[in-house]
């Protein structure tokens, strides 16, 4: 879809559908943020799981600033670009017509993330407080927000789990749970104090004509009147 845009753009290609193209950039935002926010998360607890026993630290430090990254940045701000669509008639309508489509979406990366469980452990590996119901288990958990988040929680016939299977995640998770001596390794709590509010004027309403280039607005015009 983009490619026919930017060939339509560049006055080579045909006109396309721009309310198709607005439904393609949303289901982006979907898979971006179910990917970011699902994705990976037992692998993960797999990898915490040795280096919370005290193993391969530098590595578990590595690892931890990758899943800091994909949980509290990458996930988050695909959820901020669904929020702000929503807010508009457009992306309303774009999540109901589209409902069907994010709930199998939901469903196959959930089925993909369970999928790592049994070729984890099988063909006789194991780990320490690891079992394939326990890893399942995480991947409902661990899933549930974005489900509540998409609005999709009572379409996905998914159990709710209240407890976390594999609590020292939390602590992994944490942005400032660890304290490291900065000469003798790197500080992995750069997240923090990495931004300041600097909106003196008060908020920007970035949806005001003037606050950005003309082209961002031109695609607006199309779908005034798509909700």
């Amino acid at each position: 879809m983009g490619a026919r845009l930017t060939l339509e753009r560049a006055g080579v290609g045909p006109e396309v559908d721009k309310c198709e193209a607005y439904k393609a950039a949303y289901m982006l935002c979907v898979a971006f943020y179910l990917f970011e926010r699902i994705q990976f998360m037992s692998s993960f607890a797999a990898t915490f799981a040795v280096v919370d026993k005290g193993w391969f630290q530098s590595i578990g430090t590595a690892v931890q600033k990758i899943m800091q990254d994909e949980y509290y940045i990458h996930a988050e701000f695909g959820l901020q670009m669904l929020k702000h669509e929503n807010l508009h008639g457009w992306g309303k309508k774009a999540a109901q017509e589209l409902r069907p489509y994010i709930i199998q979406v939901y469903k196959e990366v959930l089925a993909s993330e369970k999928s790592f469980a049994p070729f984890l452990l099988g063909e006789g590996r194991s780990l320490p407080g690891f079992n394939i119901g326990s890893m399942h288990t995480y991947a409902d958990y661990v899933s549930q927000v974005p489900a509540q988040e998409l609005g999709i929680l009572d379409s996905v016939d998914q159990t709710w789990v209240s407890r976390n299977p594999f609590p020292f995640m939390e602590e992994w998770l944490k942005v400032d749970g660890f304290q490291r001596a900065r000469q003798e390794m790197d500080d992995n709590a750069y997240l923090i104090g990495i931004m300041r509010d600097d909106t003196i004027d008060g908020p920007m309403d970035l949806d005001a004509e003037g606050q950005g280039p003309a082209w961002l607005y031109e695609p607006m015009k199309h779908f005034q009147n798509y909700a």
